[in-house]
């Protein structure tokens, strides 16, 4: 399910997107680079997606000010 509504930021979108592209393409690697490569690329992206949709939950629970208002 692609994030949706105005809560979800423009690049958790883009990102989704771009992953989801991604593991099409891993899915067709060889067998052999399969299991090396499309592995860590899939994990990274997915790593990714996990950061940015944290971040995102921050913004909503603290509104939208520069990160060195929390420091």
């Amino acid at each position: 399910m692609q994030p949706t509504g105005p809560e979800a930021p423009i690049v958790l979108v883009k990102w989704y997107d771009y992953s989801k592209w991604l593991l099409e393409r891993v899915e067709n690697f060889p067998k052999s680079q399969r299991f090396v490569l499309g592995q860590r690329l899939a994990g990274q992206a997915m790593d990714v997606m996990d950061l940015l949709v944290e971040g995102s939950m921050v913004v909503a629970n603290f509104g939208r000010r520069p990160l060195h208002y929390y420091l």
